[in-house]
């Protein structure tokens, strides 16, 4: 194409300054500007191909157009990792350079989508709940926060999430009990989570959902007290809020030692029915929650499976969600094995609860979802391309060949998950299988 422009260009020179009453320039560049609307037809139809392909050949002709930009992924998938060689003090420098220059429009997305997006992460990194702030009063403290390792992707999305919400609320960048570096967004005025933040969280379920739920009375409660002190309205508040977030919170003294600290253990008490807050939401989530719930509580790699039979396999599994074990959670995994098509394939164990996928056919499907809605993959994304790859990898039987296996353990171990066997011990295995059937 390149030669055949340049001829182009020579028989154009020609017939402006040389002798024009030769006819075979005219007819070259007749003929060579006919090939060149071949091929601009041609790149067109392959795009317009696309809205006809099969799923089968979705997930292979899109996953070649989004691997091209795969430096992009690997830069991401650096930095992620430079942030465990890096002080907490350059975090939260480089944060609130960040913050500084943070534009809202730079970040891709639909107000409404990236609305259920954090309902879902809020579903698995977030919560709202209050504490007190001493032992021998009812007074007390709320707060809404959510959270995420410090990455950039995941700095970003709560900034706009702070945006969404008027500017409100503060950042803490913290050191977790295994060393990363963790951003999280705080609101702690009541008025506010109550008229703007609870609205903003309606697709929420289970356990969260009923935490919700109690908070109008709870502040309707806290305003009750400071005007005229009620113990009936104590043991009310008292008991509201220690079935908040039951799971996560850990408090100094158990309900009854708070309760006997305030003198109303004994109190003819009446008019408290928990239950009345336990409203479930039914609704089928929609793509955008189940995006954010994964980011923050799912899970997508790769194994490796050696047998004699069939040599070294690679096996793919997502997890889209992975609760803590409750009625509630194994309701909205089956709820999202609906929306997503697939069959309700629930592990389930003493403590947690899976909604696990390893069959083609489910991870064809996801990943298909997965690669329409890549704006909302954030800090997962390049995660993503690199089990697409494999994917397709697996497809065309590369692991059946030495330089195939060797590709595949390379990409699997840029994924950022622990694995038993070293990078190493699967290379030395793979030269030593292949030495054996030579």
């Amino acid at each position: 194409k390149i030669l055949m422009l340049i001829f182009i260009l020579i028989n154009i020179d020609y017939i402006c300054y040389g002798n024009n009453k030769n006819l075979l320039p005219y007819l070259f560049i007749i003929l060579s500007s006919l090939l060149y609307m071949c091929f601009l037809l041609d790149f067109c139809l392959s795009f317009l191909n696309l809205l006809h392909l099969e799923t089968d050949n979705f997930i292979t002709y899109l996953s070649s157009l989004l691997l091209t930009s795969s430096n992009d992924n690997i830069k991401i998938k650096k930095r992620m990792s430079e942030y465990q060689d890096v002080t907490l003090e350059e975090v939260k420098k480089e944060f609130e350079n960040l913050k500084r220059n943070f534009n809202p429009s730079d970040l891709n997305v639909n107000p409404e989508k990236f609305k259920s997006f954090i309902n879902g992460l809020y579903q698995a990194e977030g919560v709202t709940s209050h504490f007190f702030r001493n032992e021998g009063n009812w007074w007390f403290k709320s707060q809404f926060s959510i959270g995420q390792n410090y990455t950039t992707e995941s700095a970003k999305v709560l900034l706009f999430l702070q945006h969404q919400f008027e500017g409100a609320g503060y950042f803490k960048i913290e050191l977790t009990s295994t060393g990363n570096k963790h951003i999280k967004y705080v609101i702690s005025d009541r008025l506010f989570i109550l008229t703007k933040v609870i609205p903003y969280l309606s697709e929420i379920y289970g356990q969260k959902r009923f935490d919700l739920n109690k908070f109008e009375r709870i502040f309707k409660i806290n305003g009750e007290l400071t005007n005229n002190y009620d113990p009936n309205l104590v043991y009310q508040l008292i008991h509201l809020i220690y079935s908040t977030n039951p799971d996560g919170n850990f408090r100094k003294f158990t309900l009854n030692e708070k309760l006997n600290k305030l003198n109303i253990n004994n109190v003819n008490f009446s008019n408290l029915d928990l239950s009345i807050y336990q409203k479930e939401n039914s609704n089928l989530p929609n793509i955008f929650f189940i995006l954010g719930l994964f980011l923050g509580d799912g899970s997508i790699y790769c194994s490796l499976e050696h047998s004699k039979s069939i040599g070294i396999n690679p096996r793919i599994t997502i997890d889209v969600a992975i609760l803590k074990k409750h009625d509630w959670s194994i309701n909205l995994l089956k709820l999202i094995a609906i929306s997503l098509d697939l069959p309700e394939n629930i592990i389930k164990n003493n403590r947690l609860v899976t909604l696990k996928y390893r069959d083609s056919k489910s991870l064809e499907k996801i990943l298909k979802l997965f690669l329409e809605n890549t704006d909302y993959l954030f800090w997962k994304k390049s995660d993503i391309f690199i089990i697409l790859k494999l994917f397709n990898l697996k497809k065309d039987k590369a692991h059946l060949n030495k330089k195939g296996l060797t590709d595949i353990v390379n990409l699997i171990y840029d994924l950022p998950n622990n694995y038993k066997q070293s990078q190493m011990y699967w290379l030395d295995l793979i030269i030593k299988l292949y030495e054996k059937k030579i």
